[in-house]
């Protein structure tokens, strides 16, 4: 496991609320403390050889489902800990979040080893929790079941280009946001990062901390931000990795999926580069003009959207499967030497045609065991377009700018509030800045890779003017996104380690080389 990764996301079309600020955060206040108990069995499964089981602890801690109303319904959230392995040195805890949103982060102590350096966990416990709408915290579902949800994903596409695809696309849409309306409950209106933010200071008190230390990746940065700019007396550390750039995100949706697109891209190209670079000794892809080779693969399939090409170990690929397979492999440095050998078996089988390969049959009333988080946080937090029909206009004008990421990234991203059933409203609990209200002892320490795919680097360095003076950015000169484990990089992992123990961040302009660079032994 290299990196924790995460699936990804005219100027005028969102239907934003730019005035909705969230309310200013009530005064401290006692709350109870966390029950731990015994975790289950199956949940240590790759728990390593020589962590004490015992520290190892689990709970449910129920948070209001409506901050404004806590004597109302509640939220169960699910939480884990490993305990510091030295009690007697412990500082307190630290709370975590692997972005998304929606991705699940209650395991996460079980392998703690790729976040964390043993002199850090050996004087914090590690408290991982699955966010309200997520994972074993009540999950957010819009399918009543599991061939409900593949009715609708299979007319929803990373790339959709013919006009079926394309109408497709628009139906499932309108047909998702009815069955969110339907069947997500009042979860739906209260996902917003400000009340999760809400749910992580009752978090913090109910383990028994002064004040909030935590580790954020990707998504968990925003809640990071959030966090510190409305609570900014109750920080003690911030590690952010992988970083939002928090006034964007929450001010122009349509902005923010359209700088990924072009980093998403430069940071492709940068790959193919390294790989002509390496040559076919080290990049199995590298022979030729790896560029030239990928763009004639991209464009084949696009004017054959309704088809696949079978390589010659049996795989049927499509365009679709094509792009959803650089969405999962870019964010992971570890994994491009497998994605260049898979690009050039696809280039040696164009262009011949195949079928698109059977669907997974499933059988009768399967339960739908997923959720639908991401768009209930992402449709909450950020102005995005409320107009479906306008999409396939502006992909193609995207395209012209970022010819592989500019179609998907709207449709994978700037589409999917374009039908939601639930837009903030004034008075609702969201957060959109200032952003520099956190003017703590401890600088917020941001963590960025210069070739970041799903997070660029210049939204790293947005964020540290944007958060000002208590703010230090440490670069990383690597490929891949969110976190660098501590088998990775001895510089990064150092400069974290030092900060949380000490809260001191590293020197202004610091920048660490991650030693396992793209195509070498």
């Amino acid at each position: 496991m290299q990196r924790i990764t995460v699936a990804f996301t005219a100027l005028a079309l969102w239907a934003g609320c730019p005035g909705i600020t969230a309310a200013a955060p009530a005064p401290a206040q006692q709350v109870p403390p966390v029950v731990w108990e015994d975790c289950p069995q199956d949940a240590l499964t790759g728990l390593p050889k020589d962590v004490d089981p015992a520290l190892m602890r689990c709970a449910t801690y129920a948070v209001p489902l409506d901050h404004a109303h806590p004597e109302g319904d509640t939220v169960p959230l699910a939480l884990m800990k490993r305990s510091a392995s030295d009690p007697g040195k412990r500082i307190g805890s630290i709370l975590t979040n692997f972005g998304g949103p929606g991705a699940a982060g209650w395991g996460a102590p079980v392998v703690a080893e790729f976040f964390l350096s043993p002199a850090v966990l050996e004087r914090f416990d590690m408290v991982a929790f699955d966010p309200r709408g997520v994972g074993r915290s009540m999950p957010l579902r819009c399918y009543t079941s599991q061939q409900q949800f593949d009715a609708v994903d299979a007319k929803l596409m990373r790339d959709p280009v013919t006009p079926q695809q394309l109408t497709d696309e628009a139906d499932a849409l309108r047909t998702q946001g009815e069955l969110c309306r339907d069947n997500a409950g009042p979860l739906l209106s209260h996902m917003s990062t400000a009340v999760v933010a809400r749910d992580l200071d009752l978090l913090r008190q109910a383990v028994g901390d002064e004040k909030l230390t935590y580790f954020g990746v990707s998504y968990g940065t925003f809640l990071g931000d959030t966090y510190a700019n409305m609570f900014p007396d109750r920080v003690r550390a911030i590690v952010n990795t992988g970083n939002a750039d928090p006034a964007l995100r929450s001010s122009d949706g349509t902005r923010y999926e359209h700088d990924r697109a072009l980093n998403y891209e430069e940071v492709l190209g940068a790959v193919l580069q390294r790989c002509k670079d390496a040559g076919s000794s080290a990049c199995p892809f590298g022979d030729g003009d790896p560029r030239g080779k990928f763009d004639a693969i991209r464009d084949y399939l696009r004017s054959h959207a309704d088809s696949a090409v079978t390589t010659a170990d049996g795989l049927s690929v499509t365009l679709n499967s094509f792009v959803n397979d650089l969405y999962a492999s870019l964010p992971d440095a570890g994994s491009y030497g497998a994605l260049a050998k898979r690009w050039q078996s696809l280039y040696d089988a164009l262009p011949a045609v195949g079928g698109a390969g059977p669907a997974r049959p499933r059988t009768a009333d399967t339960p739908f065991t997923g959720n639908n988080a991401n768009p209930a946080v992402n449709c909450s937090d950020m102005p995005y377009p409320r107009d479906v029909e306008r999409l396939p206009d502006l992909a193609s004008q995207w395209e012209q700018e970022a010819p592989t990421f500019g179609r998907p990234q709207v449709f994978n991203g700037l589409n999917q509030c374009s039908t939601w059933p639930y837009t903030p409203g004034e008075g609702d609990d969201v957060f959109r800045g200032p952003w520099d209200r956190y003017t703590g002892a401890a600088p917020i320490l941001l963590v960025n890779a210069l070739h970041d795919p799903a997070t660029p680097y210049s939204y790293a360095q947005a964020a540290v003017r944007e958060l000002g003076p208590a703010a230090r950015l440490l670069a990383v000169d690597a490929f891949g996104h969110g976190s660098v484990s501590p088998a990775e990089s001895a510089c990064v992992t150092g400069h974290i380690t030092t900060y949380l123990l000490s809260t001191t961040p590293p020197d202004d302009g610091t920048t660490c080389t991650d030693l396992r660079q793209p195509f070498t032994p």
